[in-house]
């Protein structure tokens, strides 16, 4: 019993932290973004990876836009891909679900050429 209360304990600890570290990073995305620092785009594909794992369990190398992109037809992505290609053109990247897909299958080519 003792160690299920630790372990809960431990989980709720860090929930909490994972969540302040959240919060710190969505503050300096729109800081960095007003200020045209490239940070905000480090922030943003770092919140792509991160919507990735959540859904259906994604590879956290990969991004939620490329998931978009290869999913386009089916529900939820279907309105989600071109949602995110609309507010990525807004910020100078058109096209961007497609581009992350073509980005990410460049990127796997190159790693299982070094293999």
């Amino acid at each position: 019993m003792r160690a299920l209360v630790l372990r809960l304990l431990g989980a709720l600890a860090l929930s909490a932290l994972c969540l302040l570290v959240g919060l710190v990073a969505l503050a300096w995305l729109a800081v960095a973004f007003a200020a045209g620092s490239p940070r905000g785009w480090a922030l943003a594909l770092a919140f792509d990876c991160l919507g990735n794992t959540m859904a259906g369990g994604g590879h956290p190398d990969a991004y939620f836009s490329s998931r978009c992109w290869r999913y386009r037809a089916e529900r939820p992505y279907c309105w989600l891909q071109p949602a995110i290609d609309r507010v990525a053109a807004w910020l100078g990247d058109p096209n961007h679900c497609e581009s992350s897909y073509l980005n990410e299958q460049q990127q796997r080519r190159a790693g299982a050429a070094d293999l």
